[in-house]
């Protein structure tokens, strides 16, 4: 079996996404100035930096195992590079004033990768594949429902329901890990991926955090 590379459409999927999380590492040198509100600071910078990471994750993971059924991809994916430039511009320390772009952001960017696994059920005939893709179209479609509500709350709480959609979307594939199975994933594709995107968005966080530190 041939082994798959990385494609130049992911590789360019993953430099929106290292431009956008370079960009809320700059967030956190402002500590020099305000090192008062130290943990403030490193809050924000999580509750924005973890969805965007999720945000990425959850497509990779498609495209992982779907992306060569998937007709087009470039029109998805071109329509999630702008749900992420819409989430970068919203990267603020008044972070409340601009979740309503973020979370319209996180929201796009999902809500296109589970379009993505409606559009692939109907190239699929595989009757396992087709199983797993409505497993997973069910539940993180119930799970961006959850973290859409965030919006009507506040404080607190809205980060909570945001991030508890987040979680079941996590864990809801490790549960039914077993049900997964029919549809592995490409190891050496995944790798490929995850290293180079760990590889540049450590280099990034390094620089910031040398910046802090000095």
């Amino acid at each position: 079996m041939e082994e798959r590379k990385v494609s130049w459409l992911e590789l360019f999927y993953d430099l929106v996404f290292v431009v956008a999380i370079s960009s809320t590492n700059h967030l956190l040198t402002t500590v020099n100035n305000q090192p008062q509100d130290f943990f403030t600071i490193i809050g924000e910078y999580l509750l924005m930096i973890i969805p965007m990471w999720w945000a990425w994750a959850g497509q990779t993971m498609f495209f992982n195992r779907y992306g060569l059924s998937l007709k087009k991809p470039h029109y998805y994916m071109f329509m999630q590079m702008f749900f992420v430039m819409l989430m970068t511009a919203s990267f603020t320390l008044n972070f409340n004033e601009t979740y309503l772009t973020f979370l319209i952001g996180f929201i796009g960017i999902r809500f296109m990768t589970i379009l993505q696994y409606h559009s692939v059920k109907r190239c699929i005939d595989n009757k396992a594949d087709q199983k797993v893709i409505l497993l997973l179209t069910n539940f993180f479609t119930l799970s961006l429902i959850l973290s859409s509500t965030s919006l009507f709350f506040n404080g607190f709480t809205r980060y909570f329901v945001l991030f508890l959609g987040i979680f079941l979307d996590i864990a809801i594939p490790l549960i039914n890990h077993k049900k997964l199975t029919a549809a592995p994933v490409d190891v050496g594709h995944l790798a490929e991926r995850l290293g180079l995107f760990t590889l540049i968005c450590f280099g990034e966080t390094v620089v910031a955090l040398i910046a802090i530190l000095n």
